[in-house]
C-alpha cells in the first residue's frame, strides 16, 4: 500500500478513537429476549456498518447485471473482430489473385474534392 493509504487509515482510526472518547457513555440495547449495555459510539458504528451493508446488497443485482452485460459485449466484440479479420484476409486474397487489374474501368476521372466554401462561391457565381 502506498503511504497515502496508510495515512488515510490512520486518520480514520484517530477519528474513530476521538468519536469514541466523546461518545463513550453506555446505552442499553434491548433485543426483546436479550439486552446489552454497549458504548454509544459502538452502537452508532454498528448502525453505520449495517446501513453500508444494506446499500451494497441493494446495489448488488444491478452490479451483477452490468458485469454480465459487459461480458456479453466483450464476447460480441471478439466475434466481430474475428469476422473483420477474416474479411480482411479474404479481401487481401482476392486482391492478390486479381493482381494489379483495376476493379472498375471508367472513362471519366473521379470528381475532385472541393471544400464547402468553394461550392458556395461557385453557387453565388451561377446565381449572379
Amino acid at each position: 500500500m502506498s503511504i497515502i493509504k496508510y495515512a488515510l487509515i490512520l486518520l480514520v482510526a484517530v477519528a474513530g478513537l476521538a468519536f469514541h472518547g466523546r461518545n463513550g457513555q453506555l446505552i442499553l440495547v434491548d433485543f426483546y429476549l436479550v439486552s446489552y449495555e454497549i458504548p454509544l459510539s459502538l452502537a452508532l458504528a454498528a448502525a453505520l456498518l449495517a446501513g453500508a451493508l444494506l446499500a451494497v446488497l441493494s446495489a448488488l443485482p444491478s452490479w451483477l447485471k452490468l458485469k454480465r452485460d459487459k461480458a456479453k459485449l466483450g464476447r460480441q466484440l471478439k466475434a466481430r473482430q474475428a469476422e473483420l479479420q477474416a474479411s480482411e484476409e479474404q479481401s487481401a486474397d482476392i486482391d492478390a489473385a486479381a493482381g494489379d487489374a483495376p476493379l472498375l474501368k471508367t472513362s471519366k476521372p473521379a470528381p475532385a474534392v472541393v471544400s464547402r466554401g468553394a461550392w458556395m462561391s461557385a453557387d453565388k457565381k451561377h446565381k449572379a
